[in-house]
């Protein structure tokens, strides 16, 4: 159990440069896939290797990444915007420093992603354990990406789908002029299965988590 607290709060401390705002950080389709293919290369490289990762996580990681490859058939924008946590805590710091808030939404989106992690596992018979791996192969993976974008405020939470490879949830950051990007893994065997945006929603409900989705298309 410490164990598993010590990478839960690990993997918190890898989302603690995302910064939440009142919009939402708008990812394209081609940064989409583009994260999705750097996500690829990282768990099917050297990189866990070189920094001395278990063989049984790397090896998991290569799983769940191997199908990432080409156009991914379906990808998701989730709307944060209606998370009804998200909701109280703006009510709740609409009078103190934008900063406070910005923190315990940033701590709220963090929570929505360990959840599904947490989701995902219950759908196992050995929900614990492999709970535990998700989240390890979250964080030694440490998937990150910062681009150069004005205009761009907030942030965003996107799935991206492939065939063969684990759902992969992003989350954006937009502030003074760079988008941050962090990826994960949510090895969901029922959310894999979604065919649209509709279906995802869906899955979020029945799981506990209320929010509209909206397919991303090509430009």
């Amino acid at each position: 159990m410490k164990r598993l607290t010590a990478i839960c709060l690990a993997l918190l401390m890898c989302l603690c440069v995302l910064t939440a705002g009142a919009e939402g950080a708008e990812l394209t389709y081609a940064r989409a896939v583009e994260m999705a293919q750097h996500m690829h290369a990282i768990a099917s490289g050297d990189y866990m290797a070189s920094n001395g990762v278990p063989e049984s996580i790397q090896r998991r990681a290569r799983e769940w990444a191997a199908g990432i490859t080409g156009e991914p058939r379906l990808v998701v924008r989730l709307d944060l915007n209606e998370y009804a946590y998200i909701r109280e805590i703006r009510t709740t710091f609409m009078n103190e420093h934008p900063m406070v808030a910005y923190e315990a939404e940033s701590s709220a989106t963090s929570r929505i992603m360990i959840s599904m992690m947490a989701y995902a596992a219950w759908e196992s018979v050995v929900s614990e354990s492999l709970f535990e791996e998700i989240v390890e192969v979250n964080t030694q993976l440490n998937c990150e990406m910062i681009y150069a974008e004005e205009g761009e405020t907030g942030y965003g939470m996107y799935l991206v789908f492939y065939e063969g490879a684990a759902p992969l949830l992003i989350l954006s950051s937009g502030e003074n002029g760079a988008v941050s990007l962090q990826a994960s893994f949510v090895p969901s065997e029922r959310l894999a299965r979604c065919q649209n945006h509709g279906q995802v929603a869906l899955w979020l409900m029945l799981n506990g988590i209320s929010m509209t989705a909206q397919e991303v298309l090509p430009e």
